[in-house]
Order: C-alpha cells, then sequence, then structure tokens
C-alpha cells in the first residue's frame, strides 16, 4: 500500500502545482498603471561588472524614460572591458547619469552585495531601485514601478524580468526557474500574506523605500550571501515590511545567458532558494516529477497516468502564458530541460555545500 500512496501524494502535488499556477496566470501579476500625485525621486543603481555590451542598451532605455524625476548611479566593479569607456560616454550625455569605479571587495563580501552596498551609500533618492546591468525596460517603466509602488504603500517591489530566448541552450535552461517558481509560489501571496516563506525577489530588479533601506543596510546584512535578493525577502517578511513580486511582461525585459552552459553555471547559484535552501527539498521535488511517469501507471493505472500527464501538460502550458514564453516550445523540449534541471540541481547542492561559486573571473565563497 505504501507505494499506492506515493502515488497518490505526487498526483495530488502535481494537482496544487498546477492550480498554483492557474492562480498566477489569473492573478496577472504584471506592472499596472496606477495615478499618483507625488513624484519622488528614484535612484536607479547599477551594479557593473564587464558589462560594456549590456550598459549601452539600458541606459538608452532610462534616458527615454517618461518619468523624469530620476538619477542613475553606476557602480563599475573593476571591469576588464570597455565598461567605463560606455559609462563616460552616457554620463557625459546626460547629467542624469553617474558612475562610480570600484574600490575592490573588502574581505567577508561578495562581489555584487558590496557593489549595492555602495550604491546605496551613493545614491540621494527617495526611492532606491537596483537594476543589473542587462535588464532593458520600457519608456513607462518607472512610472508604472513608482505607481504600484504606491499604490500598494510598499517597501520593496521585486520583479522577475520577461526572459529573451534566443538560442537552444537558453530554451533547455531559462525556462526552468519560472517552472518551478511559478507552480511552487502564488505571487499574490507574496504581497498579501505576512509569512516569511510566502516570500520571492530577484536582484534584476529589486525597488526599495529609500529611508527604509538606509536604516537596514539590507545588502550588508546578506554581503557574504550568493543569493541576496531571496533571502532580503524573507529578512523583510519576518520584520513584517510590506513587499511585492511581479513578472516583467514587456516592462522589464533581460536576457541572462547566451548559452547552456553558462546557464546552468549561474542557476546553480540559487536554485536551491526555490526550495528554502534545503537540498533535500529539492531532491524530493526532483523525485517526485520524475517517479510519477513510472508509480503512477504501475499502482494506479492507465487513466490515472492520463489524468497526471494532462496535468504536467496545463503546468506547462499556464506558466509559459503568464511567462510569456512559446507552449509548444516548452513542452517539445520538456524532457531535456527536465535533464538540465537535473544537471543544475546536483552542481547547485556542489555549491551550497562548497560555498564556492565562480563567476566573471571570481571565485565566490561564503
Amino acid at each position: 500500500m505504501i507505494p499506492e500512496l506515493i502515488a497518490w501524494i505526487i498526483l495530488v502535488f502535481a494537482w496544487i502545482r498546477l492550480i498554483v499556477a492557474m492562480v498566477n496566470y489569473f492573478s496577472r501579476p504584471y506592472l499596472r498603471d496606477y495615478s499618483f500625485s507625488e513624484h519622488p525621486l528614484v535612484s536607479v543603481l547599477i551594479p557593473a561588472r564587464n558589462e560594456e555590451n549590456n550598459l549601452p542598451v539600458l541606459l538608452d532605455s532610462l534616458i527615454k524614460q517618461d518619468y523624469t524625476n530620476f538619477e542613475v548611479v553606476v557602480y563599475d566593479d573593476h571591469s576588464e572591458d570597455g565598461t567605463s569607456q560606455v559609462l563616460e560616454q552616457f554620463s557625459g550625455r546626460d547629467q542624469r547619469i553617474g558612475w562610480v569605479r570600484g574600490e575592490g571587495v573588502p574581505a567577508g563580501w561578495t562581489g555584487k552585495n558590496h557593489a549595492c552596498h555602495r550604491l546605496g551609500e551613493e545614491a540621494k533618492g527617495d526611492v532606491l531601485l537596483f537594476l543589473d546591468a542587462d535588464v532593458i525596460v520600457s519608456k513607462d517603466m518607472l512610472r508604472k514601478a513608482v505607481g504600484t509602488f504606491r499604490q500598494y504603500n510598499l517597501s520593496l517591489l521585486s520583479i522577475f524580468p520577461h526572459q529573451l530566448l534566443k538560442s537552444r541552450g537558453e530554451w533547455l535552461t531559462v525556462p526552468l526557474m519560472n517552472w518551478i517558481l511559478l507552480s511552487l509560489l502564488p505571487l499574490i501571496l507574496v504581497r498579501k500574506s505576512r509569512r516569511s516563506s510566502l516570500a520571492a525577489a530577484n536582484g534584476q530588479f529589486m525597488m526599495f523605500d529609500a529611508q527604509m533601506y538606509k536604516t537596514y543596510w539590507w545588502h550588508e546584512q546578506v554581503k557574504q550571501n550568493l543569493v541576496e535578493d531571496i533571502v532580503i525577502s524573507r529578512m523583510m517578511k519576518e520584520k513584517g515590511f510590506r513587499m511585492a513580486t511581479h513578472l516583467g511582461k514587456n516592462d522589464v525585459m533581460c536576457r541572462m545567458y547566451t548559452n547552456w552552459q553558462e546557464a546552468v553555471n549561474g542557476f546553480a547559484k540559487n536554485v536551491l532558494e526555490f526550495f528554502g535552501g534545503n537540498p533535500w527539498v529539492g531532491i524530493l521535488f526532483a523525485l517526485s516529477t520524475f517517479a510519477g511517469i513510472v508509480v503512477i501507471p504501475v499502482f494506479l493505472g492507465l487513466g490515472w497516468f492520463v489524468v497526471y500527464l494532462v496535468s504536467a501538460i496545463l503546468i506547462r502550458v499556464f506558466i509559459s502564458l503568464a511567462s510569456m514564453q512559446s507552449i509548444i516550445q516548452n513542452i517539445r523540449l520538456h524532457p531535456l530541460q527536465m535533464g538540465s534541471f537535473l544537471l543544475i540541481l546536483a552542481k547547485g547542492i556542489q555549491v551550497k555545500r562548497s560555498g564556492r561559486y565562480h563567476w566573471k573571473g571570481r571565485v565566490t565563497g561564503e
């Protein structure tokens, strides 16, 4: 009877994930165009290391914003390419753009956390928006983000950008992020619930109330953590701060990685945080996903196996719709994506055990 019970648990878990995926699609968790009277100064803060190709696109999209009360500060974290030349060009073009030359990473810090902390110290705005350099934003992004921030009286607004997928390697890896997130966490509960377990954030886009941020200096509190965004969101929830997490749609877009190897290495850093940082929870999730194709038909019969397959397909459909990704591509490539997921999970467990991670020429250790 135990195998049959396991089969039922796997099937019910698939139904729960389907319900969560449907909630995330029908709740439309995107930025909206709220009206507001006050126009606070927004400090757009960009940590950059070897970003000569990405920065021009982002800075150009910021210059074109229809919300004009903002400043941009870029932290050049010892780039080895032409990042500083790009910054000199744009700061000469628009007086709202400034930049800080990196001073080295102190012992006990990760490079990005230190860069964000220094940017926070430099910022003059009432609202702080940390953006990754590979993000692309629409011309009305700031207006919508500030409106959403004010509408819900938030201390943190974070966005998972709409991912631009241009290669087969990206299709085999990048959709996995939302496949996990949007089937386990109803994003509407990030704002409505006080439970810290229902917290999520993406470091590519994090908007803070400046006074609150400079009271707690969040990046300093997580200075050694490789997954600072999710940890900060949980810490803020624990202290009772209001936060919301949205999807980017066409307001915030990003091409995170350019090939399969880069994506596997990148996601290995944070995959376990989707499972509360617990490797065993990640392993159980993987087992429930893969065991279903064997356990359910053997112990529950062909009829329930068809129900299970339909549930798995519908999960992909609703998450693809919410993520603005091709349904056909995600279903067709699902078996290969699952292979990538197993490898990412294995590498994530290795990173967790060693506390060491290699990225952009640096080895970071906790």
